[in-house]
């Protein structure tokens, strides 16, 4: 009687040991990993917005876009890498509060990398570049303010409204108006490129983290 009070608190004790191992490990993995996705995430971030402040959105968004779906995928694989990994690491060490009993317990973790679901780039973005009639508009009120402004101090000089000097400098001033309004635009699909990957990459990281926990609360059960 005396050996088996012993042995059954024996299991008891290693009961708790384990149970408190998993627990706290599961713990420890849920935040580790929802840490890991958000850097992740983070550095894709990072790098987007390198890529799109050095180039026109018009001109290489189609490449841009395949790149993005590449980049965000091996991230996400080496996310549920990572957390394969811990969690056989974690089955580990409970496994040793039963080393002594020699026992097999036959857990066979299956943690496939999962589809992740989300809209694509395009839903909410319309790049476009301003037509040739757009860009002349920019160039005559550049130049008509330049005319209209030097002309009046030729008059006051006693020059002619439309004289040689006013004229290059209306010009002058509509080439400076017409790249003005270039960078202007670039600047606006920029900006515009750049809220359409952060808004993907927000639902990206928002399912991508649901699924991740769901990952780890498998793994631990």
């Amino acid at each position: 009687l005396e050996a088996a009070k012993q042995h059954a608190d024996h299991l008891r004790s290693q009961s708790a040991k384990w149970q408190q191992t998993l627990n706290d490990g599961a713990q420890d993995l849920t935040s580790d990993m929802d840490h890991d996705l958000r850097l992740r995430i983070r550095a894709v971030v990072a790098e987007s917005e390198a890529v799109l402040d050095d180039n026109d959105p018009a001109e290489m968004w189609d490449e841009f876009e395949q790149w993005l779906h590449r980049r965000i995928g091996y991230d996400l694989s080496a996310h549920h890498q990572c957390i394969a990994q811990r969690s056989n690491e974690l089955a580990r060490l409970v496994a040793e509060h039963f080393a002594a009993d020699e026992q097999a317990l036959g857990v066979q973790l299956d943690l496939a990398v999962p589809t992740i679901a989300a809209r694509g780039l395009r839903d909410d973005l319309h790049l476009r570049r301003t037509g040739l009639t757009g860009s002349a508009l920019a160039a005559v009120r550049g130049s008509y303010g330049g005319l209209l402004m030097f002309g009046m101090v030729g008059q006051m000089a006693g020059f002619a409204l439309l004289n040689p000097f006013s004229v290059l400098v209306g010009i002058g001033l509509g080439r400076r108006g017409l790249r003005e309004e270039k960078k202007r635009q670039l600047t606006q699909r920029q900006q515009q490129a750049k809220m359409t990957t952060r808004k993907y990459l927000d639902d990206i990281n928002v399912e991508a983290g649901k699924t991740s926990r769901d990952t780890v609360r498998r793994a631990h059960r």
